[in-house]
């Protein structure tokens, strides 16, 4: 099950992919007709529920990054949430598929300043490096906010930015 999807900013036609909870600790790497390009394994984390993947900016100015997001939490159960950050592979010159373990990656953990909630959505800010994080709960929508830069030494405590409020025209 296809949780997430990014594209990739330095490889042109690349989509980053994952599963959905309880999956391989891995990103794959599609283009637009679904074809094999390759698995990206992240060795020192697993995949409690990962939700949604983006590509961004982040701690060293003109490097893209790759931000997997493991922040789904059906049962709103689990202190913290967190978020895998990694430089994106250039794969100029390499033969596809390629098999990578990426041993060294940020660890942001995050907490909600509400308790815990069930997020969908990862978004990066592009001009301010900021992490976007969108819950669902029944007829409310939330988004919160780590500002940049996030730590990787601490849990962070987001900020809420916007609610709204959802009706279901019947």
């Amino acid at each position: 099950e296809i949780s997430g999807v990014a594209a990739s900013r330095i490889n042109s036609g690349i989509l980053y992919i994952h599963n959905d909870s309880v999956n391989p600790n891995q990103v794959y790497l599609t283009n637009g007709n679904g074809e094999n390009k390759g698995t990206l394994t992240l060795t020192p984390v697993g995949n409690r529920d990962w939700e949604d993947i983006a590509v961004g900016p982040g701690p060293i100015p003109g490097k893209n990054y790759v931000y997997v997001g493991d922040i789904g939490d059906n049962d709103s159960k689990y202190p913290s949430v967190f978020v895998y950050r990694f430089s994106e592979p250039d794969l100029t010159g390499k033969t596809l598929p390629i098999t990578m373990n990426l041993d060294s990656l940020d660890i942001i953990e995050l907490k909600y300043p509400d308790g815990p909630r069930n997020a969908e959505s990862l978004m990066i800010d592009t001009l301010t490096k900021d992490i976007y994080i969108a819950i669902k709960s029944r007829n409310i929508l939330k988004v919160y906010v780590p500002r940049y830069p996030q730590s990787t030494k601490s849990a962070s405590v987001m900020t809420p930015v916007v609610q709204l409020y959802l009706t279901k025209d019947t």
